[in-house]
C-alpha cells in the first residue's frame, strides 16, 4: 500500500514537474523567436533607412531644416516664429550639426527615429488588439516605402510619428490601469507631438475626445449609483493630464497661432485649398500604403475586415478609438479646407492604418482550425497585400529622381563667367548653401522690369526655374512668361532647369558655347528657338 502510494505521488510529482519543464521549454521558445523576429526587424529597417542615405542633395524643406537648426538655442525661438515649423521639430539636427555638416549627419535623426517608432507600433498595436497583430504592423512599418521616405528625410515626421503613437499607447494603458506613470507618459509624449507638428491637433483633439467619452460614460455609471462625487480618479488623472498638457505647451500657443491657424487654416487660404473627398482620402492612404492602382483595393479590404472584427467581437472602445482617429481628422479638414494637405502631414495616422489592416489579416486567419495554420495564413495575406508589393516599390523610391540642388550648384560654379549674373528667385537661398561663391553672381528679386534692363546690360545671364517655378519666378506668371519667350540652351537637373541666354545672341552661338559646358551626371542639355 505505502509503495502504492508513494507510487502515485511519485507520479503526480513527475506530472507536475513535467508539465512545469514543459511550460518552461515553450516560454523559452517564444522568448527566443520573440528576440530572433526583433532582431532581424529593427535590421532590416535599420539597413533601409541608411542605405544611399546621403546619395540625393537636399531639397527645400531639407535646407530649410539646416538653415534653422544651425541657429542657436536663444535664436531659433525668435526666427521660428516667422515658420511653420514647431520648436522641437528643429532640436535633434540642431545638435546634430554639432558633429558636422552633410547630407548624411542631418538626416540621421530622422532615420534614428524612423527606426524607434517601429517598437512604438508595435506597442499602440498589441495594446489595442494583440501580439499577433502588432508583429504583422512591424512587418509592414519595417518595409513600408512611406516610413522609409521620411526616415530619408532632414525633418521631423518620424518623431512625430513617435510621439504620437507612444501618447495613444500609454493614454489607453492609463485608462485601464490608472497608474500615475502612465497618465505621465500620456501628458508628455501628446506634448512633445505638438512641439513637434502642428498637426498633432488632430491627436489631442482625437485622444481627448475618446477619453472624454470613455471615462465620461464611467462617471455617469458613478452618479447613476449615487456615488457620482467626487470624480472617479480616472477622471481626475485624465483631467490633471489635460491641465499638464496645456501647461507645457501654453508658451508656444502665440506662435501656433500666427503659423498653423492664420496661414494655413484661415479663410484665404481655404479659399485656394484642396477639396477633401473619397478620391482624396483614398490617394493618400495609398502613399501610406505601396501604392495605388488595384493594389490599394485589398489593402483597404482588409482594413475593412479589421473594422468588422471589431464589430463582432463587441470591442466597441478600440472601434471608438479607430473611428476617431480617422474621422476627426477628415472631418476637420472637409470643413476647414486647409492651403494644403500632404501625405506627410497625417503620418500620425499610419500606426492605426497598419494595426486595421494587419487585424484584417488575422481576422480572416481565424477560419483555420489551428493555431500554427492562421499565424500562417495571417502572414501570407500581409505578404500579398503589402510586403512584397512593399519590396518592389522600395525600388522604385531609390531610383525616383529627386531635386539635384548640389549638382546645379556645382554646373553654374564651373561654368559661369564672372561677367554672367545668376537670376534664381526662391533658389539663390538653397544653392548658395553648397557653393557660397556663388553669392557675389546672383540677383536680388527684382521685377519684371528691373530683370529686362539688367538682361539688356550684360551679354549672358542665367535663369534658373524649377519646382513650383511659376510660382517662384513671379506670383503672376509674368516674368515666366517672359523667360520663355526668349531664344535659349536649357540644362535639366531632373525637375530643376537652368537657362542660358544673351541679349541679340543667335541660339547657334550659345548653342555652340554649351558644348563646353561640364554636366554632373543625370542632366541634359537642349535648346528653344
Amino acid at each position: 500500500m505505502d509503495n502504492l502510494d508513494g507510487g502515485a505521488g511519485g507520479r503526480r510529482k513527475n506530472w507536475k514537474q513535467g508539465l512545469i519543464a514543459g511550460w518552461m521549454t515553450e516560454n523559452t521558445i517564444s522568448h527566443t523567436n520573440s528576440l530572433s523576429f526583433w532582431i532581424l526587424s529593427l535590421w532590416i529597417a535599420w539597413a533601409l533607412r541608411l542605405h544611399r542615405l546621403s546619395e540625393d542633395s537636399f531639397w527645400f524643406d531639407e535646407i530649410f531644416t539646416w538653415r534653422y537648426a544651425s541657429l542657436s538655442l536663444i535664436e531659433m525661438p525668435h526666427m521660428l516664429r516667422r515658420q511653420a515649423q514647431p520648436l522641437l521639430a528643429m532640436i535633434p539636427f540642431h545638435f546634430i550639426l554639432y558633429l558636422g555638416e552633410g547630407e548624411f549627419l542631418l538626416r540621421f535623426p530622422a532615420a534614428c527615429f524612423g527606426l524607434l517608432a517601429i517598437p512604438a507600433i508595435y506597442i499602440l498595436v498589441r495594446r489595442l488588439w494583440g501580439r499577433l497583430e502588432g508583429r504583422l504592423a512591424v512587418s509592414m512599418a519595417v518595409i513600408s516605402p512611406f516610413l522609409i521616405r521620411y526616415s530619408q528625410e532632414a525633418r521631423a515626421y518620424t518623431l512625430f510619428l513617435l510621439f504620437s503613437a507612444l501618447s495613444m499607447a500609454f493614454l489607453w494603458r492609463a485608462i485601464h490601469t490608472d497608474e500615475r506613470c502612465q497618465w505621465v507618459g500620456f501628458c508628455c509624449f501628446l506634448a512633445l507631438a505638438l512641439y513637434t507638428h502642428y498637426f498633432a491637433l488632430f491627436a489631442v483633439a482625437t485622444e481627448g475626445l475618446f477619453g472624454a467619452l470613455v471615462l465620461g460614460r464611467a462617471w455617469l455609471l458613478e452618479w447613476q449609483t449615487g456615488r457620482g462625487w467626487p470624480p472617479p480618479p480616472r477622471v481626475r488623472a485624465f483631467g490633471l493630464s489635460l491641465l499638464a498638457f496645456v501647461l507645457a505647451y501654453l508658451p508656444w500657443v502665440p506662435v501656433m497661432q500666427v503659423n498653423f491657424f492664420e496661414r494655413q487654416l484661415s479663410k484665404e487660404a481655404a479659399a485656394s485649398g484642396m477639396q477633401i473627398g473619397f478620391a482624396v482620402i483614398a490617394d493618400k492612404l495609398a502613399e501610406m500604403g505601396v501604392g495605388g492602382g488595384w493594389i490599394l483595393w485589398p489593402a483597404l479590404g482588409l482594413a475593412g475586415v479589421g473594422l468588422g472584427a471589431l464589430v463582432w467581437q463587441r470591442r466597441w472602445r478600440v472601434l471608438l478609438l479607430v473611428t476617431l482617429w480617422f474621422a476627426v481628422p477628415w472631418g476637420v479638414l472637409y470643413l476647414v479646407t486647409p492651403r494644403k494637405l500632404l501625405s506627410r502631414y497625417l503620418i500620425f495616422l499610419a500606426s492605426f492604418y497598419y494595426g486595421l489592416i494587419a487585424a484584417g489579416a488575422a481576422g480572416l486567419a481565424h477560419a483555420v482550425p489551428r493555431r500554427g495554420g492562421r499565424i500562417a495564413l495571417a502572414i501570407l495575406l500581409i505578404a500579398f497585400v503589402f510586403i512584397v508589393p512593399g519590396i518592389l516599390g522600395l525600388d522604385d523610391y531609390y531610383e525616383e529622381r529627386k531635386m539635384d540642388l548640389r549638382g546645379v550648384a556645382q554646373f553654374l560654379v564651373e561654368n559661369v563667367q564672372p561677367n554672367q549674373p545668376i537670376s534664381a528667385p526662391a533658389y539663390d537661398r538653397f544653392l548658395d548653401l553648397y557653393q557660397p561663391s556663388l553669392k557675389k553672381h546672383f540677383l536680388p528679386s527684382l521685377s519684371l522690369e528691373a530683370v529686362q534692363e539688367i538682361y539688356h546690360t550684360y551679354p549672358r545671364m542665367w535663369f534658373v526655374q524649377g519646382w513650383g517655378q511659376r510660382v517662384n519666378i513671379d506670383r503672376d506668371g509674368s516674368m515666366a512668361a517672359w523667360v520663355d519667350s526668349l531664344p535659349a540652351v536649357v540644362i535639366q537637373f531632373y525637375d530643376i532647369r537652368v537657362l542660358y541666354l544673351g541679349k541679340g545672341v543667335p541660339l547657334e552661338t550659345l548653342v555652340a558655347e554649351s558644348r563646353k559646358f561640364v554636366l554632373p551626371e543625370g542632366a541634359s542639355v537642349t535648346w528653344r528657338e
